[in-house]
């Protein structure tokens, strides 16, 4: 069960608050950023759905008076609005209609709403254990009686209350308001001598962003085990002298917070729904109307079997052999051994993080566990052993060491980590990035796959600039150790999504008719509403503009060039560029060349068949590739120890295969076909054969498709010519 909590808002309703200042940027009155402050803490806590969290909310300068004090005359224009209570949606809506600003002369006094904010937590809560607060807002601008001040700030003790005073609006306006912040800081430094906690902050763009950092939910720790941690063999009667078990109880460290989620329900009637599950089978029948020989019959859940599947076939077993096929377990956490805790692989680690300590009703159980975690520390180890939550449940294997950031002097603490079995490993298998093992044998440390140490070298550069672990508060990097913090550390980053969930229920339950447009910027363009939410998940601006000239340099040593939106091997997606080239021309004739021209667009493509009605001088270049360039620039990358390998065959193959792929696009001849078909095989067959030989086989693969490519592009001449090809070439389909 979480802390209770009782929370009271004291909010200023004079009419000076609802003024809207012409020199404010945000185009807001003092009362619009106090009800943005209150809303926010207000649905949040709807949002929690706690039953010992309660809220009050008493307004300052209201028309009427309503409060216990009401016969008083100083406490006039004061009202309870809301009383201490779990507040719900229908509070909610229902403080929106009354918190307004007031009429000049119905001012009341701020001092005589707290005491009476005062009385109410008194009356809630009476002696019991809560975490208690007033908050108080207003803009100060009318006098205030600040008599009797220690006696307040002794009941303020008296009552372990802590006070927030939040004034609003950033110049001074008047004398009343200097005179009143002076009065305040008064008495927030008196309250230091009462040992009273108040303070006093100014309502700023720190407020306006703090608003925009969710409200990570408090949990009471809660024991999801208790039972024994043995070390030794339970199991076995003969070694039952030398067994240990300690008392232990199990709390969860880390673990999944889900985003809240949707419930079906009848709009017109606001009313949930049921759900029933009906069970059918198919079944062959002459009956069916349909005229397909199947019909459905409903089956009831007790006839239900349930199986297995195997292979096409469903293996059937009933609940009592199911009963059998339960591995019988006993609740515990047994230790099966010891290893090297630098030894273990991060990747092991799987699963939500849980805290093991010693029971607390057991002094001996404390001594014991701290004994066994400092001789652990101390020998470097981690544990393995095996988890039962409850009777039969299935067993987990965990790895279990002492938390490193637990001080001797601090209660000694195990972390509990789930660790993998055989069957959920999954051993992938990926290439070296420092060498490259050959069909042969051959093993190679200098290839265009592998790295070079200028890469290497300009990459550990790019990575060392783009160092997070300790930043300044404008986003560069520390000159002096330890003088930096940690820019989205582990734990300290909040999940968008959930924020956004919440954000946008709280603002639908304020406003039903709203738009949720704006639940993560409040107002683009503004300072303030960049959310710091999103701000963690980016690298910092200033980081990143500091490191721009090695990513320059990195992109250039590792030749990183745009791959354009249809530039794939699969076809389809080479139709669909092809499509949407057509459609453009179509669209503006005209325009088409300076279109396709803008960029390397070298291949042409002289006849469509779906466009034949363009004219004959608006040919469409493809966004592919220069054979002549791809050709020369592999064979450099592969023989540059052999220059006169590469002008034998690379250069020569590359020159005349442009050539005949020029006069595949030009009109074809029953001759010419069979002259550039033995041309072309025999030059591809040289690419093939020297690509085996250099062990370049994939390269092959990749050109052999974007070349067939290109000759379905061609016409009929060129799909002729690659089929004799595939043939030649003995290419499967």
């Amino acid at each position: 069960m979480a802390d209770k909590q009782a929370t009271i808002f004291v909010l200023d309703l004079a009419n000076s608050m609802g003024k809207v200042d012409i020199a404010n940027e945000f185009n807001k009155s003092d009362l619009d950023f106090a009800l943005e402050y209150v809303f926010d803490k207000i649905g949040t806590k709807i949002i929690g759905a706690r039953k010992t969290d309660f809220v009050g909310v008493i307004g300052v300068s209201t028309p009427e008076t309503d409060n216990v004090m009401a016969n008083e005359l100083d406490y006039a224009h004061i009202s309870t609005l809301l009383p201490l209570k779990q507040v719900l949606l229908p509070d909610f809506r229902m403080l929106q209609q009354r918190l307004l600003p007031s009429k000049p002369g119905n001012e009341g006094d701020l001092v005589s709403a707290l005491l009476i904010a005062l009385f109410l937590i008194e009356q809630h809560c009476q002696k019991l254990k809560y975490i208690k607060q007033i908050t108080l807002l207003s803009n100060c601008e009318y006098a205030t009686n600040f008599l009797e001040m220690d006696q307040i700030v002794k009941r303020i003790a008296d009552l372990e209350v802590s006070v927030v005073i939040m004034t609003l609006g950033d110049e001074i306006t008047s004398d009343v308001k200097r005179d009143n912040l002076q009065k305040l800081s008064d008495f927030a430094a008196k309250a230091r001598e009462y040992g009273a906690q108040i303070e006093c902050v100014s309502y700023a763009r720190e407020v306006l962003i703090e608003m925009d950092i969710p409200t990570v939910r408090t949990i009471r720790p809660t024991a999801s085990f208790r039972g024994l941690l043995s070390i030794g063999d339970p199991f076995e009667e003969l070694y039952q002298d030398g067994l240990i078990q300690i008392p232990v109880e199990r709390y969860a460290c880390i673990k999944l917070a889900k985003a809240p989620n949707t419930t079906a329900y009848k709009s017109d009637t606001n009313s949930q729904i049921g759900r029933k599950i009906v069970y059918k089978v198919e079944l062959d029948s002459d009956e069916d109307p349909n005229g397909d020989g199947k019909i459905e019959i409903e089956v009831e859940k007790d006839k239900l079997t349930k199986g297995f599947r195997y292979g096409n076939t469903v293996i059937p077993f009933d609940n009592d052999e199911l009963e059998l096929l339960r591995f019988p377990t006993r609740p515990g956490i047994d230790i099966i051994g010891f290893v090297a805790l630098a030894g273990v692989k991060p990747w092991i680690l799987m699963s939500e993080t849980a805290y093991i300590v010693a029971s607390s009703k057991s002094e001996e159980a404390q001594i014991a566990l701290s004994s066994f975690i400092r001789a652990m520390r101390e020998q470097g180890l981690a544990a393995i052993a095996r988890y039962v939550s409850k009777v039969d449940n299935p067993p987990v294997m965990v790895l279990l060491f002492p938390d490193p950031e637990i001080l001797d002097t601090e209660r000694d603490i195990l972390l509990e980590v789930e660790v993998p079995f055989a069957e959920d490993v999954r051993s992938y298998k990926f290439p070296s990035l420092s060498l490259i093992k050959t069909t042969h044998g051959k093993i190679l440390t200098q290839h265009h796959h592998l790295p070079t140490t200028d890469m290497v070298a300009n990459m550990r550069a790019f990575v060392n600039a783009m160092d997070i672990s300790s930043l300044t508060e404008s986003g560069l990097p520390s000159d002096q150790p330890n003088n930096g913090r940690e820019f989205a550390a582990p734990g300290q980053l909040f999940d968008p999504i959930n924020a956004a969930i919440n954000r946008a229920i709280i603002q639908r339950g304020l406003n039903p008719d709203s738009s949720i447009d704006n639940v993560i910027s409040v107002e683009p363009g503004k300072e303030y509403s960049l959310a710091p939410l999103l701000r963690q998940t980016r690298p910092p601006k200033k980081l990143v503009d500091l490191a721009s000239d090695l990513a320059d340099h990195l992109v250039d040593s590792l030749n990183v060039q745009k791959v354009s939106k249809y530039a794939t091997n699969k076809r389809k997606f080479r139709q669909a560029g092809i499509e949407e080239l057509q459609s453009s021309a179509r669209t503006d004739k005209h325009d088409l060349k300076m279109l396709l021209n803008s960029g390397n667009k070298r291949l042409k493509l002289d006849r469509i068949d779906q466009a034949k009605e363009l004219d004959q001088a608006d040919k469409i270049d493809l966004d592919t590739f220069d054979l002549k360039s791809e050709i020369r620039r592999w064979g450099q990358r592969s023989l540059s120890s052999d220059p006169d390998t590469l002008d034998k065959v690379f250069d020569r193959a590359a020159a005349h295969i442009e050539q005949l792929l020029d006069q595949i696009d030009s009109p074809p001849l029953p001759e010419h076909e069979s002259a550039v078909h033995d041309q072309l095989r025999i030059e591809l067959q040289a690419l093939q054969g020297q690509s085996k030989e250099l062990d370049e086989e994939s390269w092959w693969n990749s050109f052999y498709i974007r070349l067939s490519d290109r000759l379905q592009m061609s016409g009929s001449l060129g799909i002729s010519v690659l089929d004799k090809i595939k043939k030649d070439l003995q290419i499967p389909d």
